[in-house]
């Protein structure tokens, strides 16, 4: 499965989800993902970690509905991380999450460990 998720702790019991795409992503992958997170499900709210490896590739509708996913409206998670290896698609989904004006609460890191530093000092800020 090109999408896969999963639910974490970190320190203090703050939840966070945490994705993993890989392979060839279609929409209906990032559509299934929508859902998952999207209000009234368990993981609404929740901030997000997602991790990308580097052979990832997004098919056209994909990235038109990975843009959908990062609007406040769908996912309303305080933060998103996103590690990304592949510096091509990590700019093309830097510039789809700026259209989609979630960059605000949206950051990009290199190793997933510094993102979850982030996501955990932002929790305990909030």
């Amino acid at each position: 499965m090109p999408v896969s998720l999963v639910t974490k702790h970190m320190p203090g019991a703050i939840r966070y989800v945490r994705t993993l795409l890989s392979g060839k992503v279609t929409s209906a992958d990032v559509q299934h993902l929508t859902k998952l997170l999207t209000p009234g499900s368990q993981l609404h709210g929740l901030s997000l970690l997602a991790v990308v490896e580097p052979r990832s590739d997004l098919d056209a509708e994909a990235r038109r509905v990975f843009t959908s996913l990062a609007l406040p409206s769908v996912s309303a998670a305080p933060r998103v991380a996103m590690v990304v290896g592949n510096v091509p698609l990590r700019g093309m989904l830097s510039f789809l999450i700026r259209l989609s004006g979630a960059n605000g609460a949206t950051r990009f890191f290199d190793t997933e460990l510094d993102a979850q530093a982030w996501l955990l000092t932002a929790a305990q800020l909030a």
